[in-house]
């Protein structure tokens, strides 16, 4: 999971995290470690705070926040907003996802070993108080915005950036919160509700990536035993959208449109040793199941799962109406 760092005077704090998930949401952390006890609400209208409101709850201080394919904003932190924006692959662009004002450098949680993914971002000794900065989401070919850090892009589709704001980032502290808070500003969502059903969004996402990949953009797979496995590019001719097995051996087919019930998987191997065995759906994927199937591929002669590619013949999905 890339890392946000910013360095000052030789010392590396931690400001976020960002995690892309498999179906191209982004998962945005603005970290920081232990659990908070009080939280102030406010609006703030043209850099006016209005009344404040404070309420005891116990969560825990790092705010996160999920970036749906869908356009749907979900802020997982009291009091639990969801925003709605343009589905990712439709925005024209920069949209404002949050505003996270921190006191001071110093109070952001200290971090000693930057990694490879890691964006690290020196700040000049003079820069003193509070800094802002702003989250947005936007296509991936915007030019760079003002003041713009660092960009995560999802598949040359879309990307999260991160850009400093001076000061307060213009929001400012409601009355009778204290000096030191760190305040996160969420902005009106630009539409009343959900633009895109989520398995039409998770379509055009592969259907998007597939095609990048295609191109010559996709991460290396395991090197297939010439044998027995067709090229990737040939297997993914085969079916709609048929993606290679991951580290599980889990095989992933995308129907070409959402069918009316999960569909029926069929599928002939090169190989009669070979059987497919689909992956039971759990609870958190029965959105999906009328888009996407997942298989293992079972050896019958050695009565265990393969892992490693293995060569197709005709794959096909069958459903009713």
């Amino acid at each position: 999971m890339p890392r946000i760092l910013l360095q000052q005077s030789g010392v590396v704090r931690h400001l976020a995290s960002v995690n892309v998930t498999h179906d191209g949401s982004i998962k945005l952390d603005l970290v920081r470690n232990g659990q908070g006890s009080v939280n102030w609400t406010w609006a703030s209208v043209d850099g006016h705070a209005g009344p404040t409101n404070s309420v005891a709850v116990e969560e825990r201080k790092t705010k996160s926040i999920t970036i749906h394919t869908t356009g749907r904003i979900n802020y997982h932190f009291h009091p639990n907003h969801t925003n709605y924006v343009p589905c990712l692959m439709d925005l024209e662009g920069p949209v404002p996802v949050v505003i996270y004002s921190v006191p001071a450098l110093a109070l952001l949680d200290e971090q000693v070993s930057p990694q490879s993914a890691d964006f690290l971002e020196i700040v000049p000794d003079e820069v003193v108080g509070r800094l802002g900065f702003r989250f947005d989401i936007l296509p991936t070919v915007s030019p760079p915005e003002k003041h713009e850090l660092c960009r995560f892009g999802v598949e040359g589709l879309f990307a999260l950036s991160c850009i400093a704001i001076p000061g307060n980032g213009g929001v400012p502290l409601g009355d009778g919160v204290p000096a030191s808070g760190f305040t996160t500003a969420r902005p009106n969502g630009m539409l009343p509700f959900q633009a895109i059903a989520e398995e039409v969004a998770y379509l055009r996402f592969n259907q998007a990536k597939y095609a990048s990949r295609l191109s010559g953009n996709s991460a290396s797979t395991q090197p297939a035993e010439q044998s027995e496995a067709l090229p990737v590019e040939a297997m993914l001719a085969l079916a709609p959208l048929l993606y290679p097995p991951n580290q599980e051996g889990v095989w992933t087919c995308i129907t070409a449109v959402p069918m009316s019930i999960t569909p029926k998987l069929d599928v002939t191997f090169s190989d009669a040793r070979y059987e497919a065995r689909v992956v039971n759906v759990n609870s958190a994927d029965t959105r999906l199941s009328t888009v996407r199937v997942r298989f293992k591929v079972f050896n019958k002669l050695t009565n265990a799962y393969e892992k490693k590619i293995v060569g197709i013949v005709s794959i096909a999905l069958e459903t009713g109406f």
